[in-house]
């Protein structure tokens, strides 16, 4: 009732000064709410675009002379778009909320359909076509390339940037099984700093990859324990000389054609 009787003892000048402040306030008041808005916008839609982006990384050991073990992580140069890697919307809507909810080292999906699907396309992206080895092996030639084989996970972490992104981990499984061992864990010294950060993840992966074993040696279902396991490996074959190009390989081919021809 005091604010009612105060305002109506105001006079008309009174008044419409009041009405305008309180109209400034509501002005300002809206624009701050406008701004923040706008700024979580912003970094919402920064977030969406980083995590539009794939980080493919590969783990490198290498035996020192005094005994330890150098750890890095080698990053692509090339970060590929998830319509590259997955090649469907509805799998990469799922990563985009997966990315988020993800523990690194732990595999991005859980086991399913979607987790198979992931994984064969991470693995056709990191296979790659090598046309010269490719060509070798049409061809019989086996001593001209070399076949490795892979782990790879897919999964996601923070970068540098504090940023959460799907992220595809390449490394040997041999490596992978010694990280199983403490032992070659105390030996590890980083090349960076930063990548000491990657070793639980790295760690993550090789109880993954040891589960996977033996999924896929004792499963009768080579699908069913590929929506399980939460690595897979994969062969990639390489050519074993980088001496030959393409061209030279052709007219090899060529070369070896007309000699059973004219036989």
């Amino acid at each position: 009732m005091n604010i009612i009787d105060t305002l109506l003892g105001m006079s008309r000048e009174e008044l419409r000064v009041l009405l305008a402040i309180l109209t400034s306030a509501c002005a300002l008041f809206g624009y701050i709410f406008f701004a923040l808005g706008k700024a979580r916008g912003w970094r919402d839609r920064r977030n969406a675009i980083e995590r539009d982006n794939v980080v493919v990384e590969a783990a490198i050991f290498r035996d020192l002379p005094d005994g330890r073990v150098e750890f890095a992580i080698e990053t692509a140069d090339r970060m590929p778009h998830l319509n590259e890697v997955f090649c469907n919307a509805r799998l990469e809507a799922r990563v985009r909320a997966q990315v988020t909810r993800c523990t690194p080292g732990e595999p991005l999906f859980p086991p399913g359909d979607d987790h198979y699907v992931a994984m064969e396309r991470v693995g056709l992206l990191i296979t790659g076509s090598d046309t010269i080895a490719t060509q070798s092996a049409l061809l019989g030639r086996h001593d001209e390339y070399y076949i490795d084989e892979v782990a790879v996970i897919l999964t996601a972490a923070r970068g540098e940037d504090g940023q959460m992104m799907p992220r595809i981990i390449k490394a040997s499984p041999a490596n992978l099984l010694h990280l199983l061992d403490p032992a070659f864990t105390a030996r590890l010294v980083t090349l960076r700093e930063v990548h000491r950060d990657y070793i639980p993840v790295l760690e993550g992966m090789a109880r993954h990859h040891a589960r996977a074993k033996t999924l896929f040696s004792t499963a009768l279902d080579e699908r069913a324990a590929g929506r399980e396991a939460g690595v897979w490996t994969t062969h990639i074959r390489t050519q074993r000389t980088a001496l030959l190009t393409e061209e030279q390989v052709r007219r090899i081919v060529r070369e070896e054609m007309r000699s059973r021809v004219s036989v």
